[in-house]
């Protein structure tokens, strides 16, 4: 996992103070209160309750329905065909912010369209798609991972402040549980080889950082998926915290 149950807490907490001073903001009448089994119930004054008869949950599957969902509420036989599903690899997603844009003019061309950099894909060969992957399986950080950097702000000025920009990168392929060391030692690693590696093709890119997590790199399993639960209320506290449950 790339988070620890610690700063998953701290950040569930965090986003149920927020909906608290929301609701505070709006001036309902109501009390926000997390249940022991994860649920998020509001209740009014008047005694009236909300429920969700759908909820969506982005975490894994097994995060989901191993310790989302109260045992007693799915099949043993479903519960134990989750608990045998396997990740053979999983993902990096890279955050930070940006004084500049990334400079691709020596493949783009001078003068280039920056809503050109809205997605742009590293991935110089076949042949390295297939050596990130075999290091991936053999629990090594990959030399050369696949990139797909995407900067959204070139469409929307409003995700940052004039001039600035906000980067994002998916990377494939990550070990689950790296052959040596872990990802909370070695995330941090990974991140400054990224960021090597992508300013070979844009030589601005290191220098053009205006903030970066102390720890960029977040581990994303690969069997990240949008799961429909029904009949059950699942928010805040089940928010996905990255990293696939092994």
């Amino acid at each position: 996992m790339a988070m620890t149950t610690s700063e998953f807490e701290t950040l569930a907490d965090a986003a149920l103070e927020q909906l608290a001073k929301a609701l505070e903001a709006s001036e309902a009448d109501c009390d926000c209160e997390p249940k022991g089994t994860g649920v998020l119930e509001l209740e009014f004054a008047d005694g009236s309750r909300i429920a969700a008869d759908v909820v969506v949950s982005n975490a894994d599957p097994k995060r989901t329905f191993l310790r989302l969902v109260p045992p007693d509420a799915l099949a043993a036989e479903f519960r134990e065909q989750i608990a045998a599903l396997s990740t053979r690899a999983a993902y990096f997603k890279f955050h930070a912010a940006l004084r500049e844009l990334p400079d691709f003019s020596a493949y783009l061309g001078p003068g280039f369209d920056p809503r050109y950099l809205a997605q742009v894909k590293i991935c110089p060969s076949a042949e390295a798609f297939v050596a990130a992957w075999q290091d991936a399986q053999a629990g090594r950080l990959p030399r050369a991972p696949l990139m797909e950097v995407q900067i959204p702000s070139v469409y929307d000025d409003s995700m940052a402040p004039p001039g600035h920009h906000v980067v994002s990168i998916w990377a494939l392929w990550a070990p689950v549980k790296p052959a040596e060391g872990t990802w909370e030692t070695r995330r941090q690693e990974m991140g400054e080889r990224m960021i090597d590696l992508l300013t070979t093709y844009a030589p601005n890119f290191r220098e053009g950082f205006a903030w970066m997590a102390r720890s960029p790199v977040v581990v994303l399993g690969s069997w990240i998926v949008i799961t429909v639960v029904l009949a059950l209320v699942f928010t805040i506290k089940g928010r996905y915290a990255g990293g696939h449950e092994s």
